[in-house]
C-alpha cells in the first residue's frame, strides 16, 4: 500500500528527514562561527604581538624607565585591553606626550632648577642678597618662584602617571621597584636628573618614592637659610 493516507498528509519518514537535515546545516552553521571566532582571535593576539614589538622598540628608543615598561606591560599587555590602546600609547612615545615622558622632563626640570640654585648661592655674598633690587636677590626670587612651579608640575605629572600604570585591584605588579602599595605605583628617586632612565636592578632603590624625596628633601633651599626667612 502507499505509504501516504490521503493529501496533504506528510509520509512517515519525511520528519526524520528534515530533522536530519535541519542538524546538519545547525552543525555546519556553528562550525564555521566558531572557525572565524578563532580566525579572529589568532588575527588579533598576531596584531597586539606587532604592537608590543613596537612598543619595546619605542621604549629603548626613547629611554622610557624599566619600571614603568613592566608596570605598563602588567596592565595593558595582558590581552585584556583592546590593540587601540597600544597603538595609542605608541603615537604618544613618537610624539613625545606619552605620561611617562611628561613626568620625565617634570623631573629633569625640577632637578635643573635645583643646580641652578646651588650655583645662585655661590655666586653672591649674603650682603648682595639682602640688598633690595640687587640682582642677587632678584635672581634668587626668580629660582625660587621657579622651583615651587617645578615641584607642583612633577607631582601633577605623577600622579596622572599613577593612574595609568597602578595595578588593577586584585592585579600584582611584577616590578618590585614600583610595585603595588598605598598609591599603587612609585617612581623611584636616584639623584639629580632621575628622569632618565637608569638600571633598578640596584636594591639600593627600593622604596625611595621621588615625591616623598620631594617633600621631605630642602637641602638646597636651606643654605640660603641666611638671606632667608625659611618656615620649619
Amino acid at each position: 500500500p502507499h505509504p501516504c493516507k490521503g493529501p496533504g498528509q506528510i509520509m512517515p519518514w519525511m520528519p526524520k528527514l528534515l530533522s536530519s537535515s535541519r542538524s546538519r546545516k545547525h552543525l555546519n552553521g556553528a562550525h564555521q562561527l566558531k572557525s572565524r571566532r578563532r580566525a579572529a582571535t589568532e588575527e588579533s593576539s598576531q596584531v597586539i604581538d606587532d604592537l608590543l614589538q613596537s612598543l619595546s622598540l619605542a621604549w629603548e628608543r626613547f629611554s622610557i624607565p624599566l619600571w614603568h615598561q613592566q608596570l605598563y606591560a602588567a596592565r595593558y599587555c595582558t590581552g585584556n585591553y583592546r590593540p587601540e590602546v597600544l597603538r595609542k600609547e605608541l603615537r604618544a612615545l613618537t610624539r613625545g606626550e606619552a605620561t611617562v615622558q611628561q613626568v620625565q622632563r617634570a623631573i629633569v626640570q625640577r632637578e635643573e632648577v635645583l643646580v641652578s640654585l646651588t650655583l645662585l648661592r655661590t655666586a653672591y655674598d649674603d650682603s648682595e642678597f639682602w640688598k633690595p633690587g640687587h640682582m642677587a636677590r632678584r635672581h634668587l626670587f626668580d629660582q625660587l618662584y621657579a622651583l615651587r612651579m617645578a615641584t607642583v608640575n612633577v607631582v601633577e605629572a605623577l600622579a596622572a602617571w599613577r593612574r595609568l600604570v597602578a595595578p588593577c585591584p586584585g592585579q600584582h605588579a611584577a616590578a618590585a621597584v614600583a610595585g603595588p602599595g598605598a598609591r599603587g605605583a612609585c617612581w623611584p628617586y636616584a639623584g639629580v636628573f632621575s628622569g632618565e632612565a637608569l638600571d633598578i636592578s640596584d636594591s639600593s632603590l627600593a622604596g625611595k618614592d621621588y615625591v616623598i624625596h620631594l617633600a621631605r628633601d630642602d637641602t638646597v633651599v636651606q643654605t640660603f637659610e641666611a638671606v632667608l626667612e625659611l618656615s620649619g
